[in-house]
């Protein structure tokens, strides 16, 4: 296996050292290296800010088998503006989700209720400020993927996501038409 990875992967650094400028070959090659590939995909949902907190009631999608749900992605992230102003991140990711199969080849995944913020706070380590999130107002809501498939260079895998019927409380969103009309 460490043949074949080495084999694969070796020839990485000096490739970026043969492509970089030669005024920064010292440097460029080893930080493209290291930092890899920051890429993400995030969906922003709009008209929900100002929304009481204690008023997201639902938020789910369905994800298709064949992509990846993991502990961190794809996500929710709800940004609250506590009742004493105070910001804060929520996140709720698909693995930790209730789990329900609508139809072959799809998994929906929930969050209800006050599973929302108490999930979210505790996710992000702001349980103690639950009170203060619970009374706040929502600034942002956005759906993100960012979490890698791998785990020291060996696939865990695939590298996305399909989700649709993308619900927030009471509305559906099947497509990017739907974003704004509620």
């Amino acid at each position: 296996m460490q043949f074949m990875v080495q084999g694969a992967w070796g020839v990485v650094p000096v490739h970026l050292n043969e492509v970089s400028p030669a005024d920064m070959r010292g440097t460029f090659p080893g930080l493209a290296y290291q930092l890899g590939n920051f890429a993400a995909a995030y969906a922003v949902v709009v008209n929900i800010e100002g929304l009481p907190a204690e008023e997201l009631t639902e938020l789910s999608w369905e994800h298709r088998n064949d992509g990846w749900c993991g502990a961190g992605a794809p996500r929710w992230n709800i940004v609250v503006q506590g009742e004493r102003a105070e910001p804060y991140t929520l996140f709720l990711g698909c693995a930790a989700a209730t789990h329900t199969f609508p139809h072959t080849g799809w998994t929906k995944d929930s969050y209800t209720d006050d599973d929302i913020l108490n999930v979210g706070a505790t996710n992000s380590g702001n349980l103690e400020n639950l009170e203060d999130i619970q009374g706040g107002t929502i600034v942002a809501l956005y759906i993100l993927f960012d979490e890698g498939t791998t785990l020291n260079g060996v696939p865990l895998g695939p590298g996305f996501v399909y989700l649709d019927n993308i619900t927030v409380n009471d509305k559906v969103f099947s497509g990017p038409m739907d974003n704004g009309n509620h």
